[in-house]
């Protein structure tokens, strides 16, 4: 066990303050650059949100003039699976009746 001393050693004497922030207020470094403003009105910010907004339209609108609207879609798959379940159906009762060939011997 080692004895208790009033003065700190090496290991406890280090000050580790340099190693802490600063609690002062750092203000921002003024830029020499040239800003553009996209806070005001005609900002190249408000632009490219405009134009954004017209090219993701005119997506929307070209998909439904070459595909149709969701309703056409709709009808047209409803009718495809018709016309297929109307082809089963044929299919069936062909197997079912005898070939005419048959029939006539």
């Amino acid at each position: 066990m080692t004895a208790y001393s009033p003065t700190p050693s090496a290991a406890e004497s280090v000050n580790f303050a340099p190693l802490t922030r600063a609690r002062t207020r750092s203000r921002p470094i003024p830029s020499t650059a040239p800003r553009l403003s996209t806070a005001s009105p005609n900002g190249l910010g408000r632009w490219l949100l405009v134009g954004a907004a017209v090219l993701v339209m005119a997506a929307v609108l070209a998909a439904v003039i070459v595909m149709g609207t969701p309703a056409a879609q709709r009808e047209m798959r409803l009718d495809e699976r018709r016309a297929a379940d109307l082809q089963r159906i044929v299919k069936e009762i062909s197997d079912l009746l005898p070939a005419p060939s048959q029939a006539a011997g």
